[in-house]
């Protein structure tokens, strides 16, 4: 019997390749991208998740609707001034792009796709190679301004595209964004505008919408221009999200990581303590966790708010035979680094799904609750995993919650070792600062 539902969590660093496949705007993106890919090795969407690469050349047999990606910014406080005017445009110049990311309404569905074993999904799945330092200094993604009249242009991804930004009363906005080359270009609509407390990084939210993929969302993140680039090396035997022993962790002010619980259910609140309390008692004295009910949270593209979200019918697989319950949004500096960002979805229309399709099977609704809503705080505590750097872990004689065994539910004696080694004991001279 072909296994008719696969379970799993993933986690996002960054994302290359977003609009719709068949403008040619993004046909010539999607190759550029691809090419990006290829050289630097960076996570994309598929980091946690079958890969579809191997179908591309296969008959599309319809679209499956996700649902309406805004929803994951539905009743959150946005804020779209512009940080930049005609003073302080060049200032881009003293950035580089970071990251693309994406969600989508609609996909197209390769028929009669085979059914991907777990052991094929680990493998698509597996964790980050560590980057190597030329792979490092060719994965800056160089931007530059340029000003032509009332066109105020950001070069972006080689020089090949530009974001259009047009003047706005005091400030200025984007409105497109416009292939260098042909001049065809896609209208923009900002969503959100945030710059960290560091000025060190910036994020801008857009949306746009597309008569065949429907509506669109798009993350871009610049980060300041590093002198050199750090390297810290742990022990290989633990995987982080830039590769095994490869350094991957906040820096917080005072030891201490706020998230934000975007949500006023007291029962998924609890669950998420629960989740995070699996990781802060091994943590007690090298990191602070504290979650935060907010329900007037920020769009997770905010730089100064980390937070954890409940989408109730948006499906980030466009699958339905399989489904992914939760993913973890990294915000990584790979030069210095370090995560600057993160942020949880849960997708319960996903949890809906999959137990329906349990129902469908013919198993009993105790049983389907349980391989479904039963694996929540499972989820949200692998995520959480994610959200503190760990990479995933599928060497089978090794349990670990950042695995995709089901049965592995808890945080075990790899899980401790792996994140103390990632945050080390404060140091006297360290608790003295935070005091003063």
């Amino acid at each position: 019997m072909v296994e008719l539902v696969h379970l799993y969590n993933r986690y996002i660093i960054s994302l290359f390749g977003m609009l719709p496949a068949n403008h040619q705007l993004m046909k010539t993106l999607n190759l550029f991208l691809a090419f990006v890919f290829l050289s630097l090795a960076l996570i994309s969407l598929s980091a946690c998740q079958p890969k579809k690469s191997d179908l591309q050349n296969e008959p599309v047999k319809t679209y499956y609707v996700k649902g309406n990606p805004l929803e994951l910014i539905q009743n959150t406080q946005v804020d779209t001034v512009s940080p930049f005017n005609e003073s302080n445009f060049s200032d881009l110049n003293e950035f580089e792009m970071l990251s693309i990311s994406q969600f989508v309404e609609k996909i197209e569905v390769v028929p009669e796709e085979k059914v991907k074993t777990q052991d094929e999904i680990e493998k698509e799945n597996a964790p980050a190679n560590e980057t190597s330092d030329k792979e490092e200094e060719n994965s800056r993604f160089q931007i530059k301004t340029e000003v032509n009249n009332e066109n105020y242009k950001l070069y972006i991804l080689s020089d090949k595209f530009y974001l259009l930004f047009k003047k706005n009363a005091e400030q200025l906005q984007v409105e497109a964004l416009v292939d260098a080359k042909t001049k065809e270009s896609l209208k923009l609509k900002v969503e959100h505008w945030s710059v960290s407390k560091n000025k060190r990084y910036i994020s801008l939210l857009v949306s746009l919408n597309d008569a065949k993929y429907g509506n669109c969302m798009m993350v871009i993140t610049f980060k300041k221009k590093e002198q050199k680039s750090i390297r810290v090396i742990l022990d290989k035997t633990y995987n982080y999200l830039l590769g095994p022993g490869v350094k991957t962790s906040w820096n917080v002010d005072s030891f201490l990581l706020e998230f934000n619980f975007c949500s006023s259910d007291e029962e998924k609140f609890k669950l998420m303590e629960k989740a995070i309390e699996k990781w802060s008692k091994h943590l007690e004295g090298r990191l602070s966790i504290k979650l935060i009910k907010n329900t007037n949270c920020k769009p997770f593209s905010d730089l100064n708010q980390h937070s954890v979200k409940f989408i109730d019918s948006y499906l980030e697989s466009g699958d339905p035979n399989w489904g992914t319950l939760g993913i973890a949004m990294n915000a990584t500096n790979r030069n210095t680094q370090e995560i600057f960002d993160a942020d949880i979805f849960i997708f319960l229309g996903e949890f809906k799904k999959l137990y329906q399709l349990r129902i469908d099977k013919g198993d009993s609704k105790e049983k389907a609750y349980e391989d479904t809503y039963g694996s929540m705080p499972r989820t949200l505590a692998h995520e959480f995993g994610h959200a503190l750097g760990l990479d995933h872990k599928f060497d089978k004689k090794t349990p670990s919650i950042m695995s995709y065994d089901r049965s592995h539910a808890d945080v075990y004696e790899y899980d401790v070792k792996a994140i103390q080694e990632l945050y080390p004991l404060k140091t006297k001279k360290a608790e003295k600062e935070e005091k003063q």
